[in-house]
């Protein structure tokens, strides 16, 4: 007969995972928060020797590849790795599916459109790009012209919630009140210390 595994198995797995997309997901927004035009990507050399991108050359490459093809909508798509290593820890997971990966894609498409609507360009310094990136204009340019503008719209946020919830799982309901519970126990976290540093500070100066 085989040797059954030990229940804490699954759990060990989905933690090691849990690790790894949280690692993942400090490299990404390390990477998009560093950004810079000036550094070499694969749309753009550079001459600058330099690279300012704090993942080095890859983050460069991987920053710079984002951005072209879904602008702003960058910064949202490392919430994937953030919301999964929440619920393989909290075990409302037990394990990663490629296809909620594929979805949440999806996801940030609908962003990036929404993006491209709303705000059209955004800069870098002296450098403009596309708020959507190419993808988010492309997509914006046909759902306006054949749906108009609010149809695109609707299309667009129901499309992003929609897509949100199928790759998370969770109920809009659900992460709304979770969102709420982690900041204002964030909040109230803040708020104490500040109530102490304050406490502290006057009776170093009342002395």
């Amino acid at each position: 007969s085989k040797r059954q595994q030990p229940e804490s198995t699954p759990f060990l797995r989905a933690e090691v995972q849990a690790l790894i997309l949280l690692a993942a997901s400090v490299f990404y927004y390390l990477c998009v928060f560093t950004y810079s035009p000036l550094d070499p990507s694969f749309m753009a050399s550079s001459g600058v020797e330099a690279i300012s991108n704090l993942g080095g050359l890859v983050g460069a490459y991987l920053s710079g590849l984002l951005f072209f093809l879904f602008g702003g909508a960058s910064y949202f798509i490392g919430l994937y790795f953030i919301f999964n290593s929440l619920l393989l820890f909290t075990h409302k997971r037990e394990h990663l599916r490629f296809l909620d990966f594929f979805v949440f894609i999806i996801c940030a498409t609908f962003i990036a459109i929404f993006l491209q609507l709303q705000f059209t360009e955004i800069s870098f310094g002296v450098y403009h790009i596309n708020a959507g990136g190419t993808i988010g204009k492309l997509l914006g340019e046909v759902g306006h012209k054949y749906l108009g503008t609010w149809g695109v719209y609707i299309v667009v946020v129901m499309g992003a919630l929609l897509t949100f919830t199928m790759a998370t799982q969770l109920s809009l309901v659900e992460t709304f009140s979770t969102s709420t519970l982690i900041i204002g126990k964030g909040m109230g976290s803040l708020g104490g210390t500040l109530w102490i540093w304050s406490a502290r500070l006057k009776k170093y100066f009342a002395n």
